[in-house]
């Protein structure tokens, strides 16, 4: 499926629930997957993603993404994997990201993140 065609069926006529690379839980059809790898995505991941307070996998490896990880990740108390390696991700990993304190599994290799060198001022 190329890009074009799965952001073009994120729309109003069917739910969410059913777009391509979301998955919702059963109980509360909150989104609880977001995989949208090797999609060939460009752009910024959205500050917006802190929001989905039942997030329990973030996969958007494999994409073309750029700028930063947003703090607002941080916010994802729920997450177990976050994956985001191979694109062009920069700066540093989010200190906040700790706030994910049920995450396993992070993977932001191949990326052009660097390592945090302490107090800025």
């Amino acid at each position: 499926m190329t890009t074009s065609t799965f952001v073009n069926a994120w729309n109003d006529s069917i739910h969410f629930c059913q777009w391509h690379g979301v998955t919702c839980g059963c109980r509360h059809q909150r989104v609880t997957i977001l995989n949208l790898q090797s999609l060939e995505l460009v752009g910024s991941i959205s500050p917006y993603v802190g929001n989905l307070s039942f997030l329990r996998n973030l996969s958007l490896q494999n994409n073309k993404l750029h700028n930063e990880i947003p703090p607002e990740i941080g916010h994802l108390t729920r997450l177990l994997v976050l994956e985001l390696y191979n694109n062009t991700i920069q700066r540093e990993i989010p200190s906040n990201l700790s706030g994910c304190n049920n995450l396993v599994t992070l993977h932001v290799g191949y990326n052009q993140l660097r390592r945090c060198t302490g107090a800025h001022g």
